[in-house]
Formats: structure tokens, sequence, C-alpha cells
């Protein structure tokens, strides 16, 4: 008789993400307040960066994960950005450069002052969710 080895099925997500309850980000919404939802997809990818150890893999596979990441409406941006060569185009920093700039653009510091002092709280804001707004817009100047 010979002997038989069983061997276990591993789905495509346990070997793509060990840990549990960890999955893929959201796709970056380029519609409405592209610079808010820029702000928050980088600030989500940094911490997916860190938990997945995505910084020990090759640069290539960083970019590869990172333009996967963002979804078809935002690589559709990508691939209209101009770099000046095709070696930046390939530096993960300098994708995120490109979509600072993108996004977020230069801050108009008189209207960002404009808006943060015209902020007032609503009948039914509370208090903190209040303070919370005025911090977030206090970053922005």
């Amino acid at each position: 008789m010979g002997t038989t080895t069983s061997t276990t099925a591993v789905s495509p997500a346990q070997i793509a993400f060990p840990i549990q309850g960890i999955h893929l980000l959201s796709h970056l919404i380029v519609k409405d307040n592209v610079a808010e939802n820029w702000k928050t997809f980088k600030q989500a990818w940094g911490n997916y960066t860190i938990i997945m150890n995505i910084h020990q893999h090759p640069e290539t596979y960083q970019v590869a994960l990172f333009l996967h990441s963002i979804g078809p409406d935002a690589l559709k941006i990508f691939n209209g950005m101009s770099f000046d060569n095709v070696q930046e185009r390939e530096k993960l920093e300098n994708i995120i450069k490109k979509f600072d700039e993108f996004t977020i653009g230069e801050t108009n510091e008189t209207y960002e002052r404009y808006v943060f002092n015209s902020q007032n709280q609503s009948p039914d804001e509370t208090f903190d969710a209040y303070v919370a707004a005025l911090r977030t817009l206090s970053q922005l100047l």
C-alpha cells in the first residue's frame, strides 16, 4: 500500500493576507471631495503598508499593489499623469507625490482661513464633533 499525503487547500486570500481581519483597502474615490478622499486613502495606505510589511517587498510589488488598491478610476488618472522619465513612474514615492499634487494641489491659505473662521456648529452637531471638524480644518492651514 502506498502512502497518501493529505494536503490542505490554501485560498489565495490566506496567502496574501496572513493577518486575520486585514483586507485590501477600499478604492480611492475620485468624485466629490477628492482631496479629503485622497488624504484618508493615503493614511489608510500608510497603515496598511506597516501592518502587512509591504516595505519588505520589491519596489515593483509595492507599486503594483498600490495601483491595484487605488481602483480603476484612480488608475485612469495615474495613466494620464506625466513623469519626467520612466524610472520616476516606477517609484511609489513619486506616484504618491503626483497624487498629492493632483488631488490637493497648492493650498490657498487665505481661502482655508476663511473656511476655518466661518465654520459654525450646526444644531444637530455634538460639541466633540464640532471640535473634531475644527481640528481637521486647522490641519489645512
